[in-house]
């Protein structure tokens, strides 16, 4: 059971205000490709198609802020802090010529961003106008996760939890426990 001041560990640093990505828009480009990279990294084995789905805002200004392409890069495991700006182009051409995404641990699967991105720009999700829905068919059946690209680069999941989060919350839990039994 998560302890109440364990939210308490959620804090911004003055770091995490300075944002180093792609495009005109943190919310749209920045948000966007780290929610894609973390749901690319949570893919299970046997992915055979991928599809992603902008609502609100994402959707509304998606293209013209190359919210598409943020995510295809995302989807590649490009982070916005890493990617160089140069190789950007190069390989969202390569995506696109080719039709097919290179997972981040390892294989592709066959992905058209003008089918497999879609735009849903008269519908939102729950939590914000800035969601974006991943969907994977794999062997074991469809894996999906939503996100929502809150402002500065910021995103939450589906609970409303930063990302990255449960990994501090961890070991910040597992710290004190091992303190309280020492």
């Amino acid at each position: 059971m998560m302890r109440h001041d364990a939210l308490d560990d959620a804090w911004i640093g003055p770091l995490d205000l300075f944002r180093i990505g792609l495009g005109p828009s943190s919310s749209h480009t920045v948000g966007p490709m780290v929610a894609a990279a973390h749901f690319a990294a949570l893919l299970p084995t046997g992915v055979e198609r991928i599809s992603v789905h902008l609502y609100g805002s994402l959707a509304l200004t998606g293209r013209g802020h190359a919210t598409d392409t943020a995510v295809l890069l995302g989807l590649t495991g490009a982070r916005p802090d890493e990617l160089d700006p140069d190789d950007a182009a190069a390989i969202a051409s390569e995506v696109r010529a080719r039709r097919r995404l290179r997972l981040p641990a390892g294989g592709e699967v066959p992905f058209v961003p003008a089918s497999d991105i879609v735009f849903h720009p008269r519908e939102s999700l729950p939590r914000h106008t800035n969601g974006v829905l991943f969907s994977a068919m794999a062997r074991e059946g469809p894996f999906t996760r939503t996100y929502y690209s809150i402002g500065g680069g910021f995103v939450v999941d589906e609970e409303g939890l930063p990302l990255g989060f449960h990994r501090r919350l961890s070991r910040r839990l597992r710290s004190r426990d091992r303190q309280s039994s020492g």
